[in-house]
């Protein structure tokens, strides 16, 4: 609904399960009930004020959902330790909050969430390196910190993480090459640290990122 322009009813839609899975989770309290609970503030707080997903333009509701969502799987971690699906969304979470603090340039706020997420996600990857969605959050978590390093240390920094990313998200393209997701991904993670290395005069790279996110894309298109 959010994607077709109605947030307000993916709103309504997502509060209603958001109360039912609540009332299963005060009611049976199985550690799938709550997880699940608790993943709801997450898609909350991604309608009410994500700035990188369709939202209805409320991000003080969303930095609230999403930091009770964070304090809901801290608890779940802490009496479910080593599960990693918990570990998992509390990177999420402060994922999320990261995107909002970036969002309004609080960039030390920014900072401090996503590279505590980034620890996180560290960790899970080296435990889980079959975990697909896992190896692709630590991608991520690498490109939030080299964004974050740019912003405030000027163009030339971040660019270490910015290449760990794309190295990430390029292994994984590898593993499915019939994973479009994952080939989207590598693509704009190319043109992402290309634009860093040009805006830091390191053209020659610059530009030989940029020929083959072109020379992949036509072959892409040539092959549809």
């Amino acid at each position: 609904m959010a994607w077709s322009g109605d947030t307000g009813a993916a709103l309504t839609e997502s509060d209603t399960s958001k109360r039912l899975y609540d009332s299963v989770a005060e009611r049976v309290g199985t550690l799938d009930d709550r997880l699940e609970a608790a993943i709801g503030w997450i898609k909350e707080g991604d309608l009410l004020g994500n700035p990188n997903l369709p939202n209805a333009g409320r991000t003080t509701e969303a930095a609230a959902a999403f930091t009770t969502g964070l304090a809901a799987f801290r608890a779940l971690n802490q009496e479910h330790p080593g599960d990693i699906r918990v570990e998992r969304f509390v990177g999420v979470s402060l994922e999320r909050i990261g995107t909002l603090h970036e969002a309004a340039a609080r960039w030390q706020e920014a900072e401090a969430a996503y590279r505590e997420s980034f620890e996180i996600r560290r960790a899970l990857a080296t435990r889980e390196p079959g975990h697909r969605n896992i190896q692709r959050d630590l991608a991520i978590a690498y490109e939030k910190l080299g964004k974050v390093e740019r912003a405030t240390s000027g163009s030339g920094a971040g660019i270490g993480n910015l290449r760990n990313a794309l190295a990430q998200f390029e292994r994984l393209a590898a593993v499915d090459p019939a994973d479009v997701n994952a080939a989207r991904s590598a693509a704009i993670s190319r043109e992402v640290l290309g634009t860093a290395l040009r805006e830091s005069r390191q053209l020659p790279e610059a530009r030989r990122l940029f020929e083959a996110a072109l020379a992949k894309q036509q072959r892409r298109t040539v092959h549809a």
